[in-house]
């Protein structure tokens, strides 16, 4: 949860708003003393801040430069759905080795 809220904060606030990515980081391993609730707590505020951008953006075909490559606010929401959807992926890989279920 804490890669994803990295990953959605900084293509939202970094890179589409131009401003300075603020939540998440970029680790795969969690500090035990950071509770599920406040991992849960950050990325919704993560998604709600990225819905505003989105929102304040507006048109999806609006230019956005990354890395000197000029991209739209499309690519960076498709960006964003890809990398959620991977790393859901492997946590219900992760979750199927522990509990044995498939999720069929």
């Amino acid at each position: 949860m804490q890669h994803l809220t990295f990953v959605e904060s900084r293509w939202f606030e970094e890179v589409a708003a131009g401003s300075r990515q603020s939540r998440g980081t970029r680790a795969m391993q969690v500090d035990p003393s950071v509770s599920l609730r406040s991992l849960r707590a950050d990325d919704k505020a993560a998604c709600e801040r990225s819905n505003a951008i989105v929102a304040s953006i507006g048109d999806p075909d609006t230019p956005i430069m990354f890395n000197k490559k000029r991209l739209d606010l499309r690519t960076v929401i498709l960006i964003v759905i890809n990398e959620t959807a991977r790393h859901a992926g492997h946590a219900d890989i992760i979750r199927e080795q522990i509990d044995g279920k498939t999720g069929r």
